[in-house]
């Protein structure tokens, strides 16, 4: 199994800031990925 955490940051087109926290768990087999299970949540909501 493995584990990654993530931030992702933009802009949306009216110019609202956005963050996204997340991780995304996987479960290898045999050198590849067999599953895939993304958490994310939006921590700062556009105003």
């Amino acid at each position: 199994m493995g584990v990654s955490e993530w931030l992702l940051t933009g802009t949306t087109p009216e110019g609202r800031r956005v963050r996204v926290r997340g991780c995304d768990h996987r479960e290898f087999r045999d050198g590849k990925v067999i599953r895939k299970d993304p958490y994310w949540k939006i921590v700062e909501k556009p105003a």
